[in-house]
This record gives structure tokens, sequence and C-alpha cells, in this order.
């Protein structure tokens, strides 16, 4: 297995693997996530970006996984201590290569990205009914430091995600 910074000609193997992780979502949280096509525009934006990228995890010339990191400033509200950090954006694994460390490749390499560009840390959301990517992250060092919660104010979000 191979970990490297994706390239545009990378493009459409990363936009399959977008649908995939958007498709498992979906099924875990129905009413806030839904198929769409992949946004091959912000893929290559991604690619092209001083300030994001992504990395893309190979075998036998087959890509099998990727990761997405960008840089993100937190300095408009004086209230919070201000942090240049990097934001994992998306982090998948082709079912077939879950739990052969793929994962943590792709996470080492992202955490290798932040800290060469001297971040703060490195953070994330996951989904609350994604429990296998929530222990996987644990098990690796991170920490929850802060919970979204919903209350549903609409029948369209009676069975909103979390509240079930």
């Amino acid at each position: 297995m191979q970990i490297n910074e994706a390239t545009t000609q990378q493009i459409p193997e990363i936009g399959q693997m977008e649908v995939a992780l958007t498709r498992e979502m979906a099924a875990l949280a129905p009413t806030t996530v839904r198929l769409a096509p992949p946004n091959i525009e912000l893929i290559e934006q991604r690619i092209r970006s001083a300030t994001n990228t992504i990395f893309v995890a190979s075998d036998d010339g087959t890509a099998i996984g990727f990761a997405i990191v960008s840089e993100a400033e937190i300095t408009a509200d004086p209230s919070f201590v201000p942090h240049h950090l990097a934001l994992l954006q998306e982090l998948w694994v082709a079912p077939s290569h879950r739990r052969e460390h793929v994962g943590r490749a792709l996470l080492n390499a992202s955490l290798a990205w932040a800290k060469q560009r001297q971040l703060d840390f490195l953070q994330l959301n996951v989904l609350a009914a994604n429990e296998a990517a929530r222990d996987f992250y644990q098990a690796v060092g991170f920490s929850t430091t802060q919970l979204t919660m919903n209350y549903p104010l609409t029948d369209n979000a009676s069975q909103f995600d979390g509240n079930r």
C-alpha cells in the first residue's frame, strides 16, 4: 500500500470514493446526508490549493482510500482562543481494505502534513451514528471537545439523526 498526495489524474477515482463515502454516510444519517454526484471542481481546487490536500491510498495502482485535510483558523471571535489548525474533512477506506491500517496510514499522512505546517491540532467531525469511525478516532488519540445536538422543530426533522 502507498499513500501519496493526489494528482489531477486521480480526480475520477476520488470522485468515485466520495460517492461511496456519501452512500455510507446517507445510510447512517438519512435525514442529514443525501446522495449527490461528486463535486469535481471542488476536488480539483483542493488538489491545486496550497492550504488543502487530498491523500490517496493505493494498492497495486488501485485507489483504496482517501483523506481530505485543510488549514483553518479560529480568530474571529475574541472569546475563543485563536488557533491555526488542520481540519480532516473526509477520510474513507474501501470496505475490502478496512482493518488493514489504511485509515491509520491516511490519518498519519494528514497529521504529518499538519505538523509540517506547524498547525496547532487536527480537528474532525464524525457522525454520532458512525460508531466504527468514533472508535477508530478515539483509539488513535482523538478526544471529544464539542458535541452538536439537534432538537426537531418540524415533522420533517422529527426523525433527525441522533434523536430517534
